[in-house]
């Protein structure tokens, strides 16, 4: 039978990693390891045969302690419901 990959974990684990081979002090480690918000959002679309689906999106952020978190989606303002490109600015 086969395993799902749970990406989380997987994360986890190369966290794990790369924190021993830097000699991490154990309790930063643990902090930086756990995500600080997460936010799970829900998309319901019309499809062209006119079914509705329901898309999920997930924002997570870690630590914020170097500056803010920005990015994510962006809206233009006349057309608040149509993304525009990510920010990728400082």
């Amino acid at each position: 039978m086969t395993e799902l990959i749970n990406a989380f974990q997987m994360a986890q684990r190369q966290f794990d990693h790369v924190a021993e081979q830097l000699k991490l002090d154990p309790q930063v480690a643990e902090i930086l390891r756990w995500p600080a918000r997460e936010f799970k959002f829900e998309i319901p679309l019309r499809m062209d045969d006119g079914s509705l689906r329901l898309f999920f999106g997930y924002r997570v952020q870690h630590n914020d302690a170097r500056g803010p978190n920005k990015g994510g989606i962006r809206f233009h303002p006349a057309r608040p419901w149509i993304p525009c490109a990510p920010c990728r600015c400082g």
